[in-house]
């Protein structure tokens, strides 16, 4: 019998000690966010897909529209490419919440009508015209080799908030960015990688002809276009086309 109280103390004491650690883990537990309380602190960013837009020689372009910010700004992609190069892009700059980003497919490109590649600066005017009338004043337009001539050249006639080109090519296909580059009074941006000829060669042409504001920016290797985003330097330029939104908007 001496046997047995002296059991029954140390295992009323050993209970006692597993309730107190049982108390403290539950405790723990119930400070930790509920998966519904994470997934309401995860903002869903605004996707209007599957839109259309008209040029004015009546072709239609499929369309992407991204976030719900302020100000617009236009992704024109690379030839042989489609809107879709940009979605990571488009992503990143419409989760800030300062900006509506819009893509397009070009024609003969994507989802587009067929059409011929001399005309894709009014691919460029509808995409602004279309942005205008959903409420926009300001708007960026930001062109991959093609899309960055085409986006220069339309640039000459358009009031923007400015224009950025990556890689591209002084003409293409009858549309001459060159000729009219002393024309764009917006703030500009030049992108290219150093080993990318002969756009960087073009690029260096057009800066040295455009007006203020403008500013240049080389990085290494032999990327094109929306090829540069994706590249090892891809963050930087991401950057660097940010900072230009910034301080032109």
């Amino acid at each position: 019998m001496a046997v047995k109280k002296w059991l029954l103390p140390a295992a009323v004491l050993l209970a006692v000690m597993i309730g107190v650690l049982g108390l403290a883990c539950g405790g723990g537990e119930k400070e930790a966010p509920t998966p519904a309380a994470t997934a309401a602190e995860t903002p869903v960013l605004p996707l209007r897909e599957g839109l259309k837009i008209e040029t004015e020689d009546g072709l239609e372009l499929s369309a992407t529209s991204y976030g719900a910010g302020p100000t617009a700004v236009i992704l024109a992609h690379m030839r042989g490419s489609d809107q879709q190069s940009w979605s990571d892009t488009a992503r990143r700059l419409a989760s800030g919440g300062d900006y509506t980003v819009l893509t397009f497919d070009f024609r003969g490109h994507g989802g587009s009508d067929d059409g011929n590649l001399g005309d894709i600066d009014k691919d460029v005017r509808a995409a602004i015209q279309f942005m205008r009338a959903d409420g926009f004043d300001k708007i960026f337009v930001v062109g991959a080799s093609m899309g960055g001539t085409a986006a220069l050249a339309v640039a000459s006639e358009e009031d923007l908030a400015g224009v950025v080109a990556i890689s591209a090519p002084a003409q293409f296909q009858g549309i001459d960015a060159l000729a009219r580059i002393d024309q764009v009074a917006e703030p500009k941006l030049f992108i290219a990688a150093s080993g990318d000829h002969p756009y960087v060669d073009d690029l260096a042409e057009m800066f040295a002809r455009a007006a203020e504001p403008k500013e240049r920016r080389l990085f290494d290797g032999k990327e094109h276009g929306t090829a540069l985003l994706g590249g090892d330097q891809g963050e930087q330029v991401l950057q660097a086309i940010e900072q230009f939104l910034q301080q032109a908007d």
